[in-house]
C-alpha cells in the first residue's frame, strides 16, 4: 500500500504542476495569475492559506496575492 500512496502523491503533484503551468501561461495580469495559482494549490493540495509577496523597486515587500485569509490576516 505505501507504494500505491507514493504513486498517487506523485500523480497529484504532477497534475498540480501541470495546472499551475497552464495558469501561468494564460494571462499577463500578474495579480490575477498568482491568485489563480494559489486557488489551484488550495484545491489540488489542500493548501488552504497562502500569500505571495514580491519585492518592489524600493526594495519593500508587497503583498500581490492571497488566498484563504481574512483581509486583516493578509495585511499582516
Amino acid at each position: 500500500m505505501p507504494g500505491a500512496m507514493r504513486q498517487s502523491t506523485s500523480n497529484l503533484e504532477l497534475l498540480t504542476i501541470y495546472e499551475v503551468s497552464k495558469i501561468l501561461g494564460s494571462s499577463l495580469d500578474l495579480q490575477q495569475t498568482l491568485r489563480e495559482v494559489l486557488r489551484a494549490l488550495a484545491y489540488q493540495l489542500q493548501m488552504h492559506r497562502g500569500r505571495v509577496y514580491l519585492v518592489g523597486e524600493d526594495n519593500v515587500l508587497r503583498l500581490v496575492a492571497a488566498n484563504g485569509l481574512s483581509n486583516e490576516a493578509a495585511a499582516q
